[in-house]
């Protein structure tokens, strides 16, 4: 983790803002159990995190509402949608954050394929409180809880 990581970490761990139940294991000199809360995906920590890169298959869940409204929109668009939808089956992944990406999301809403909120929700899922803290794919280590106390614990 960088110094700023461990910084906000060390705030998280000394402050408990969500009340779960740091201080008495780290008294304990338990720095594994308040990593494995910290990474959980249950109890009070998990939040809503948003991936910068998803896999094809749950693009294709997140946006499926489209392949029902393809039938109801002008036909000089519906073509080209079933094309792009048909060509990002054959993507290993989509990143979200492409510009290419968002344009053509935006261009759904407009086009009456998906709605708004609807494209604000592709990429959301259920995180840890690591991820909601530091980012999607962040895992706190054992030794990361460690690092933040080791200079008041060792003096």
């Amino acid at each position: 983790m960088t110094t700023a990581q461990l910084d906000s970490l060390r705030a998280e761990l000394k402050n408990d803002p969500l009340g779960m139940g740091y201080t008495t294991l780290l008294s304990l000199l338990d720095d594994s159990t308040p990593a494995g809360m910290l990474n959980a995906l249950t109890g009070k920590g998990v939040g809503v995190v948003k991936d910068q890169v998803v896999n094809t298959g749950r693009f294709q869940l997140q946006v499926a509402s489209a392949f029902f409204r393809l039938p109801t929109i002008d036909p000089s668009l519906r073509y080209g949608w079933e094309q792009l939808l048909a060509m990002t089956r054959s993507w290993p992944e989509v990143p979200l954050e492409d510009p290419a990406v968002k344009g053509l999301l935006a261009k759904a809403v407009v086009d009456g394929i998906l709605t708004q909120p609807e494209v604000d929700a592709v990429g959301k899922r259920k995180g840890s409180r690591a991820e909601v803290l530091f980012g999607p794919g962040v895992i706190v280590q054992a030794d990361d809880v460690s690092e933040c106390f080791r200079a008041k614990r060792g003096g």
